[in-house]
């Protein structure tokens, strides 16, 4: 027979994470010394409870009429749930139990068991990388999505801009999340034709992530998407400088350069010595035999070289000093190979540069890293410093190819 009875009085017991909620466990002494007893609730995260107090002392009872003065043989542990408001509260029955133990003899101990329900709410949290996105055939960012409440939730995402002249494209455009999982949607924008020269024109755009769950709030995220022009701006204007001051050294060179003499005039001017030599009256002129005419040969034509064809430059071709980037397949941005070498080390480096429990799961970098964004969907952890270099190299590229 057990030295001790316990019971719990937790029906109907409801707890709101971020709450509280209260319910008793009564411990009768059924053995026959003063015992003290104390009581762990276990099903259930330890820092999500408190009882109180901590243990009780009561003395046995009797068989014998008990006077009103006599001390008590049975108490009361009241326990306190106040569960934080996080996934792991998740949404639904809680089976806990109430494990009260013998000071006097550990062994005797007894366990009760009860249910609490945990009431669901839902939270969203979300991340815009990066918040300014440009480009000349449009822009791409993500967005980070991470379900905080206890609940499964079904979101959606939409985009707009107040001018109503951006297009937005989601892949995925709606998930589905478990408690604490995380997303990464790659978002596409684009705002009509080529802009072929001009200045960068900025619009503010919003994104917003809906759950179907009506109680769950709505998360919004603004940036700036800037639309670039084929040809930079101030491209127009320094080839103009060029040409003018190429124009200004012709003209200089012209005008400081010495004149030529024809060289016929130069053939029919006589020295000096042999004008006075001919006006000499003494010396008769001799006639000197005239060398017969040396038949000259027939002029043959020679064929004009034909003209060799002009190499063919492959795409995406590199101008001197700098190779492709080769970050993932297919990219042939053109950087200096030491920044290739280094964007390799990164790539090799990357699985121990995440942390798989953080809050974007597999894609959260460590402290100190950031994701790489060489395109959309490059998320390779990298340095500050590195990913500022990559979108410099990006913004570059265009410079770095031999053109047609």
């Amino acid at each position: 027979m057990s030295n001790l009875a316990v019971a719990i009085q937790a029906t109907g017991v409801v707890v709101a994470p971020g709450s509280s909620a209260t319910f008793t466990v009564e411990v009768s002494n059924l053995g026959s010394v003063v015992d003290r007893y104390r009581c762990e609730i276990v099903g259930i995260d330890p820092s999500w409870v408190t009882v109180s107090p901590s243990s009780i002392e009561l003395f046995p009872q009797t068989g014998q009429a008990r006077r009103p003065d006599s001390p008590p043989s049975t108490g009361r542990f009241t326990v306190t749930l106040h569960p934080p408001r996080v996934p792991a509260a998740m949404a639904g029955p809680w089976p806990i139990a109430a494990r009260v133990t013998s000071e006097h003899d550990p062994a005797s101990r007894r366990v009760e068991e009860t249910t609490v329900a945990m009431l669901p709410f839902g939270a969203l949290g979300t991340d815009l990388h990066p918040s300014i996105a440009g480009g000349r055939l449009g822009a791409g960012a993500i967005v980070q999505v991470v379900n905080q409440g206890n609940r499964a939730e079904a979101v959606a995402l939409w985009g707009s801009d107040p001018a109503d002249k951006i297009a937005f494209a989601f892949r995925p455009p709606t998930a589905n999340l478990g408690p604490g999982e995380s997303l990464g949607v790659a978002a596409r924008l684009s705002a009509g034709g080529l802009k072929l020269i001009g200045a960068t024109e900025t619009r503010p755009f919003k994104i917003e992530v809906r759950a179907a769950s009506p109680d769950t709030a709505a998360q919004v995220m603004t940036g700036t998407f800037e639309r670039r022009a084929i040809i930079p701006p101030g491209l127009p204007m320094a080839a103009a400088v060029v040409a003018g001051l190429a124009l200004a050294a012709v003209a200089v060179f012209g005008i400081t350069r010495p004149p030529s003499v024809p060289t016929a005039d130069r053939g029919a001017s006589a020295p000096p010595s042999a004008a006075v030599a001919s006006a000499s009256p003494t010396a008769p002129p001799t006639a000197s035999p005239s060398a017969p005419p040396t038949a000259s040969p027939t002029d043959t034509p020679s064929p004009s070289p034909s003209p060799s064809p002009s190499p063919t430059i492959a795409p995406d071709t590199c101008i001197s000093g700098y190779v492709w980037r080769e970050a993932f397949p297919d990219d042939h941005v053109c950087v200096t190979p030491d920044q290739r070498t280094l964007v390799g080390q990164d790539n090799a480096a990357a699985p121990s540069r995440v942390d798989p429990l953080g809050a974007y799961g597999p894609n959260t970098c460590l402290a100190g890293y950031v994701w790489r964004v060489a395109r959309a969907d490059d998320l390779v952890c990298v340095t500050p410093d590195e990913r500022d270099q990559v979108a410099a190299d990006n913004e570059a590229a265009p410079s770095r190819v031999v053109g047609p």
